[in-house]
């Protein structure tokens, strides 16, 4: 496993673009992507800066769980701050010892050029061992 690249996992989920939503993108709306395009997270974006993610995790937490009408808010409201992201060169064990370490499900990637191009989630992950040992 140890040889395995982050870029090995983004090959092989073949994903064409990141995907990303505006901080001022109602609860609303980001929840309806997130069912509409199957994905439980997304980068988000401000004035063409990435500035933060957004999970289901967040949905739940920070407007379910608080019983928060969502009408009330935007995603800058709720959405995690800080990203964590992983590197296309890094071995799959950097990437997912930063999984485990945060507790997250996703991991967002950069190139060589310091550019998003992907997300990986543990499902990915899951997908491509699966894939490699049958």
């Amino acid at each position: 496993v140890m040889a395995l690249k982050v870029k090995d996992i983004v090959d092989f989920n073949n994903q064409k673009e990141v995907q990303f939503v505006e901080s001022s993108d109602s609860i609303h709306s980001v929840a309806k992507k997130m069912l509409e395009l199957h994905m439980g997270f997304f980068l988000v974006k401000s004035g063409g800066e990435f500035i933060g993610l957004i999970s289901e995790r967040d949905l739940i937490y920070k407007v379910l769980a608080t019983a928060t009408p969502p009408e009330k808010l935007v995603i800058s409201d709720i959405m995690t701050t800080e990203i964590v992201w992983a590197n296309s060169a890094d071995d799959l064990k950097s990437a997912l010892s930063k999984l485990k370490g945060g507790n997250f499900r996703h991991l967002p990637i950069k190139n060589e050029k310091n550019e998003p191009i992907a997300v990986i989630s543990e499902r990915d992950i899951t997908s491509f061992l699966l894939n490699r040992i049958s």
